[in-house]
């Protein structure tokens, strides 16, 4: 176990913590966007936010109409 402890250390391998209040927090189209976690917190893998908006600031519900591929064919066949 001893030869990894004398690897460097790559970045956002090192522990770290945001609390909501006292993370980085951004207001934009009236939502809050607070910061967990950003990329000099990761080494650039990944970042991680909450979001605090009112009621109907998000996006519309999902709704499907009408076919979502293409059909396929039962007559189309390829020949051998």
């Amino acid at each position: 176990m001893s030869q990894f402890n004398d690897l460097p250390q790559i970045a956002g391998a090192a522990g770290f913590i945001h609390h909501a209040d006292d993370a980085p927090a951004y207001w934009m189209q009236d939502i809050l966007w607070i910061m967990l976690a950003d990329r000099d917190d990761t080494g650039g893998r990944w970042s991680m936010m909450e979001q605090l908006m009112p009621m109907g600031a998000g996006p519309p519900p999902t709704s499907i109409s009408g076919p979502t591929r293409p059909s396929t064919s039962s007559t189309a066949r390829s020949a051998i």
